[in-house]
């Protein structure tokens, strides 16, 4: 907790009574948000301190009534907030009921306007059950608790406004604050004005003003001369960065220095502060600005230094040594201690032919303000440091002129020198932005960008001037789009890299195709396509790894591969983005090892380092890199982004309808058509009505209302045969809505009368802007959160979505012009902010699998060692950007200049990546040597995509013998599964779960992790309908994921020899495949039959071996068999293989013949299984014995000696 000030420490401060403290460095400002924010909440009543109250404060009733009470009050709340919403609003729902229903009998016309206008249309009868509940709380409670509590709270909403005491005292200083140290003192308020005397700075740097005497200092003496030297420097390093460390990596010397480099360079301001950002960051704005006003001062304040300690170092003059010196017949200088010698043997000459200084050297001397013996003497010294300095100094970084790329059409690199300080972030933004703070939320306009060059694509590619292949794919189209035609030469004619960044929406798709074609070219003969001579894939990137990961199998199908392109190069900084990194450093190592050409082709939205991504993927930025900004858009977009301010849940629901109204009202007044995007079906219904009646709330109806025409009556009887009744009722109104829930015919009608223009406002969810082309005006992201089960959380939406939703703003045919808002919490705005406006660099995320995908290289055979995987590393685009920003890797910069490849560093990450695996028993790992080599489990993790922690949980966990909950418990503990989380309002339908749906004992119960997974897995083999959308979510992941982990142990168990095992796991991944378990009827596989026959077949007692008739479309072509022999008493699998049996061989009744070798001991054992095993259908195995009771083996004869 803070230390609060207090009222005689400032006397005693501000009256000299005592000596003055220097305040501690600590971010003051961030302190006072937080304070605030915690005074907000407080305001309201949270539902953990509901709980302690009604405990502390209930009588005659039980903690464990309470916590049943409650819980149900919760589920209640969940109903009526939406099953979509986060815990922590659903339990800020239930206070909220509470604090409504605490003192009123029945539901009236007060409550039920309440409700409404925070909630919006809801369920009457789970607020009828709400208001029961609280009824029976506040029955439990005395009057006195119940209206303390009501006091309590009218006290707590007047808090902020008590003033404090001591808060009026004012104070008058004698002395006026140094220049600088009033922000210290400034209010939260006053962090957005700008002050009128810095508007007017010119940030052109005039190389011989820094270097002259600034008019009216030249008599302030020495001290002045030195008021901006490095004393200063460091003073104000440590005022911004808090500490001596810097929090860079480099000591208060080393960065003083660097950033004196930078300033006495010959470079513009202009040109600085691109340098000056990346070195000192985005949040230091005022440090920079602050530099680069006093650039002149700091190089004259550093020049005057140097000068007294050149000259103080400086000895006395020696007779110089006349004697000769032997064997020196080679002298090798550096440029600049050449130089200087030559300097100084001018000087010599002129003192001995006692001449008058030059005139540059009068200029030089006055402008240091020295005499001419004392230049001649800080020349010596300049000499002498010069020739004891290394010839090849490795130096302080060079700042070159960013160059400039044919394709490259940024506009926004000359943007990047105005800044705005948005939700307590300063970012970079065009200057043409609108900011607005209203009391509800902050707003930032960017309005639409301009339209491209003129000269740029000016001559459109037309499609009759292509040959006929390209005519042929071509066909419904006069010419290629603007950036299509610039692009053209290099993507259809040659066989060069390419990455294109451009909007979404701006064709690029077609540019693949033009890729495409390049390659289909190459195998026409006469005319003709040879179709038989190349396939074309299309497949996610995770998949694509899994097929070339395998030494064997798909070797042959990568070796095919002649062009490679990636959508979306943008989600390098995503989770996905490792695996992208993968893909492309194997590639380019192939097309190495085999000398042949694999083509890249990189599709992504725009970059904000689109240099690194182009070097990451072999791009020649001259010939393959092309950047077009948003000017290049079909249609100019223009950005709103609008921060909600309010803290409480229950306000922000209120306050993002209440803005996403204004805002729809907004675009429909102009006469355009909108769309809203939310992240849940059941929120697209929520929504509609809700915006539907605020319509009629505030009489703008009739705005909403569709033109009444002939069409519009097809399109009411059309929709009238909806079986939606609510979309019936809303499209009245002039509201529709849109979500994969919803039959395709109603879809269809939804798309249809949208496109005609009779649904003026369309509510709907992310599946519109991927898989449906209906553009409108405007687009609006009301809200960003929304349940990722891979992470077992609320995340924010990803940018991919956002850009895809933009992409829907605007249509091509009728407006100049689109409109998207993103409508999010205030402390998201920045964030938004950021990457939609290219803020921050794409980072790479490969550090966080680099172990596995190790793993992957080794077990595929392409490292051997740790000096082949240090190579590998320099594939990635981790190793492009450690190279460019070593901080955000944990890479000191002195660590760049000794060792510019960063060798070290890479052989450090391959060394301990290597250990770990090592320790997982993945790999075998000789350090002394540093060779690897994979292990059969290493090589099961990677085919399965398992990951090495999981494997450590498999060694540990996995025993000889096993039954089906231990399995099960195994396959919970995962790591693929940590991130689950266990919610409060999910106890009661894990209790139901349980009960219902789980066959096996769960170990560990449903409020750990493990346990949760074990009850979701359970209850997915037993089909058991699951209502929570949170458990939806988590099931359909865990069931994904174990089906695969199975899988893999099925594998384990094989590679071990353990039959018991092995025909367990076996079963169990057909369990899980099927959904059925093994005790039931295994007919029940069977889709086809109705739930009535399956009685039947259960009640007779009929399993498939009485049944032996199918179909042939039934049985297929094919079926998978695993044929293994075990020794039953040893419990030893002695051979194993996997058996295709084709369905021709079964209609010819063909004998299928395996010839196999397996050991036999002496004494003989009594037999051996061979166990044939269905790899799809439960119930279908087959075991034979093989005795060797009357087996005669042949003689033993004994070696030759």
């Amino acid at each position: 907790m803070p230390e609060l000030p207090r009222l005689t420490g400032a006397l005693r401060a501000f009256g000299f009574v005592s000596s003055q403290e220097e305040p501690a460095p600590s971010d003051d400002l961030n302190e006072r948000k937080l304070l605030v924010l915690k005074k907000q909440k407080d305001q309201n009543l949270s539902w953990e301190a509901l709980i302690s109250y009604i405990k502390k404060n209930a009588s005659g009733v039980s903690n464990s009534q309470i916590s049943e009470i409650t819980r149900q009050l919760i589920a209640t709340a969940k109903l009526i907030v939406g099953n979509e919403e986060s815990s922590e609003t659903v339990e800020c729902g239930a206070a909220f009921l509470f604090d409504i229903f605490k003192n009123v009998e029945s539901v009236g016309q007060r409550e039920a306007t309440q409700l409404r206008s925070t909630f919006g249309p809801y369920p009457a009868n789970a607020v009828t059950r709400a208001c029961q509940l609280v009824k029976k709380i506040a029955s439990w409670l005395p009057e006195t608790a119940l209206a303390q509590l009501s006091s309590e709270r009218e006290e707590g909403d007047g808090a902020a406004s008590n003033e404090e005491f001591g808060c009026s005292i004012k104070f008058a200083m004698d002395y006026s604050l140094e220049e600088g140290n009033e922000d210290e003192f400034s209010s939260e308020e006053d962090e957005f004005i700008v002050d009128s005397s810095k508007k007017d700075i010119d940030l052109r740097y005039n190389a011989a003003a820094a270097m002259n005497p600034v008019a009216g200092e030249g008599d302030r003496g020495s001290k002045a001369e030195i008021e901006f030297g490095s004393a200063w420097m460091k003073e104000m390093i440590i005022k911004y960065f808090e500490g001596n460390d810097t929090a860079l990596s480099l000591g208060l010397d080393e960065l003083s220095t660097t950033i004196y480099d930078v300033l006495s360079s010959q470079r513009s301001d202009d040109e600085l502060q691109t340098e000056m950002f990346d070195l000192l960051g985005f949040e230091r704005f005022e440090l920079i600005q602050q530099l680069l006003e006093k650039r002149g001062q700091i190089i004259k304040s550093y020049t005057a230094e140097t000068r007294r300690a050149l000259v103080q170092q400086i000895p006395k003059k020696k007779p110089e040594n006349e004697r000769p010196t032997y064997g020196c017949q080679v002298l090798v200088q550096s440029t600049e201690e050449k130089f200087l010698a030559k300097q100084l043997r001018k000087e010599e000459k002129r003192s001995k032919k006692d001449m008058k200084p030059s005139t540059e050297d009068q200029e030089l001397a006055g402008a240091l303000a020295m005499t001419p013996e004392e230049l001649r003497r800080t020349r010596e010294a300049a000499l002498r440091a010069a020739s004891s300095a290394p010839l090849f100094s490795a130096g302080s970084a060079r700042y070159n002129k960013t160059e400039k790329y044919p394709f490259v059409f940024d506009m926004q690199a000359e943007a990047r020198q105005s800044s705005a300080y948005i939700s307590g972030t300063k970012l970079v933004l065009p200057d043409t932005i609108n900011r607005k703070d209203e009391k509800l939320y902050e707003e930032i306009n960017i309005p639409p960008t301009g339209t491209a060059p003129a000269n740029v694509g000016k001559d459109r590619v037309l499609i009759s001037s292509l040959d006929e292949i390209g005519q042929a794919a071509f066909q419904n189209t006069k010419s290629l789009n603007l950036i299509q035609s610039v692009v053209f030469d290099t993507a259809y004619k040659t066989n060069e890299n390419l990455l294109i960044c451009a909007p979404t929406g701006a064709g690029k798709t077609n540019i693949a195709m033009l890729t495409i074609l390049h390659e289909i070219k190459q195998h026409v003969s006469h005319g003709v396509i040879k179709k038989d001579e190349f396939k074309m894939l299309v497949t996610t990137p995770e998949k694509w790894d899994v097929v070339t990961r395998k030494a064997t199998g798909d070797v042959a199908l990568a070796q095919l591969v002649r062009l490679l392109i990636i959508d979306e190069v943008h989600l390098l900084h995503d989770d996905r983005g490792p695996v992208i990194e993968t893909l492309v450093a194997r590639t380019k190592r192939q097309v190495e090892s085999s000398q042949s050409m694999i083509r890249i082709v990189g599709l992504s939205a725009t970059l904000p380092n689109y240099l690194d991504v182009a070097t990451f993927l072999n791009v020649n930025p001259y010939l393959g890199l092309f950047f077009f900004d948003g000017r290049f858009r079909p249609v100019p977009l223009g950005q709103t982004f609008i921060g909600i301010k309010a803290v409480n849940k229950m306000n922000q629901l209120r306050d993002f309808n209440t803005v996403c109204y204004d805002k729809v009202l907004k675009q429909v007044q102009a006469g355009y058509q909108v769309m809203v995007f939310v992240h849940a079906r059941n929120e697209t219904v929520r929504t509609a009505l809700t915006l539907a009646e605020l319509a009629r709330n505030k009489g703008d109806s009739a705005l909403f209302t569709p033109e009444q025409n002939r069409s519009y009556g097809d399109a009411q009887k059309a929709m009238a045969r909806s079986r939606n009744k609510q979309l019936r009722e809303m499209f009245l109104d002039g509201f529709g809505i849109h979500h994969a829930g919803m039959l395709r015919q109603d879809r269809n009608l939804v798309e249809k009368y949208f496109a005609e223009g009779h649904i003026k406002v369309l509510v709907c969810t992310a599946t519109l802007a991927w898989g449906v082309n209906l553009p409108a005006h405007a687009v609006i992201i009301k809200g960003t959160q929304l349940y990722d089960a891979k992470r077992g959380q609320f995340v924010d939406l990803g940018i991919l979505d956002v850009m895809q939703i933009f992409g829907r703003a605007g249509r091509p045919q009728f407006d100049s012009f689109g409109h998207g808002t993103i409508i999010t919490t205030h402390d998201k705005l920045s964030h938004y902010l950021s990457l939609m406006t290219r803020q921050n660099p794409i980072e790479s995320q490969f550090t966080n699998s680099l172990i596995d995908n190790l793993n992957a290289e080794i077990s595929l055979g392409t490292v051997t060692n740790t000096e082949e995987a240090v190579r590998w590393l320099s594939y990635s685009y981790m190793y492009v950007r450690m190279r460019k920003n070593p901080l955000v890797y944990g890479i000191p910069h002195t660590f760049c200049e000794d060792d510019p490849h960063l060798e070290h560093h890479r052989l450090e990450l391959i060394t301990e990546a290597a250990r770990q695996l090592d320790k997982a028993k993945m790999i075998r790992f000789e350090e002394h040597t540093g060779y690897v080599y994979s292990t059969d489990l290493g090589r099961i993790a990677s085919n399965f995509y398992i990951k090495h922690a999981t494997v450590e949980v498999i060694n540990e966990m996995l025993q000889t013998a096993m039954t089906e909950g231990d399995i099960f418990n195994l396959v919970a503990n995962a790591q693929e599964f940590q991130q689950i989380k266990v919610r409060d309002d999910e106890m009661d339908e894990l209790d139901r779960l349980t009960s219902d749906g789980c066959e096996m004992i769960v170990k560990g119960g449903k409020e750990n992790t493990h346990g949760k997974v074990n009850i979701l897995l359970q209850s997915y083999v037993s089909r058991i309908s699951v209502d929570s959308f949170s458990l939806v979510s988590d099931m359909a992941y865990v069931a994904q994921n174990a089906s695969r982990i199975m899988r893999a142990l099925f594998e384990i168990a094989l590679k071990n020899s353990q039959p018991l095992l092995a025909s367990r796991l076996l079963e169990m991944c057909k369990m899980l495949d099927k959904r059925l378990w093994t005790f039931e009827n295994p007919m029940r596989q069977f889709t086809v039959l109705s739930h009535e026959i399956l009685q039947k077949l259960e009640a007779r007692r009929l399993l498939p071996e009485k049944l032996r008739e199918m179909d042939s479309k039934e049985i297929g072509t094919s079926e998978p068999f695993w044929i293994w022999v075990e020794d039953p008493e040893n419990n030893h699998i002695y051979h194993s293989e996997y058996f295709l049996l084709q369905k021709k061989q079964v209609y010819n009744e063909e004998t299928q013949s395996i010839v196999f070798t397996i050991p036999i001991f002496e004494p003989l054992p009594s037999q051996y299984y061979v166990k044939v095993v269905s790899d799809r259908w439960i119930g279908s195995s087959t075991t034979h014995p093989i005795s060797f009771q009357h087996l005669i083996l042949p003689e033993r004869h004994p070696p030759h000696t």
